[in-house]
């Protein structure tokens, strides 16, 4: 397990976060009366989304170095233990603040990536070349130009070039 993932676990059993049963994350305030429920992590300092849409919560140690961790992976670890090396946690439902349990499952990398392909029906929107732009991309190759020049120049990555230039890409095309 990593470090911050049994920080932040230990904090749930410490009662400084709560998960209910639907996979909400709480950050509990310390009053007279003990610990009671504040408000939904998302709408705390310290706490957000990433730039793809999954919420994260972040805390201080008490060192006072800040700690992060992704909300379905603390759920999946409150509810099922540790994630093995090498596999994720895929939201089955495609929806990345669903974090509740039953929306949850251990998946590889490879496996995660099918079910957003297959099942979700995601793919990613590459960059369209024309066959004029490819005969501009083979004879600036045959002048020596870089595969990763070409890339930036045209909205390609290099690899995509590097495959035109090997053939594995527009081979057809002269």
């Amino acid at each position: 397990m990593k470090a911050n993932e049994q920080f932040f676990l230990e904090m749930v059993q410490q009662g400084v976060f709560q998960i209910d049963a639907s996979g909400k994350i709480y950050r509990l305030k310390k009053g007279k009366r003990g610990h009671q429920p504040c408000a939904l992590l998302i709408e705390r300092e310290m706490t957000g989304m990433t730039n793809v849409g999954y919420i994260w919560i972040g805390q201080r140690d008490g060192k006072g170095k800040q700690l992060h961790i992704l909300g379905h992976r603390l759920v999946w670890l409150y509810f099922n233990g540790e994630i093995p090396e090498g596999f994720e946690i895929n939201h089955k439902n495609g929806v990345r603040t669903d974090n509740s349990p039953s929306n949850l499952e251990l998946v590889t990398k490879s496996g995660n990536q099918i079910h957003a392909y297959d099942v979700l029906g995601k793919h990613r929107k590459p960059k369209s070349l024309s066959e004029e732009k490819v005969r501009t991309i083979k004879k600036q190759l045959s002048l020596g130009m870089s595969c990763t020049l070409l890339g930036k120049e045209f909205g390609v990555t290099h690899s995509m070039v590097s495959m035109i230039k090997s053939g594995l890409r527009w081979r057809y095309i002269q």
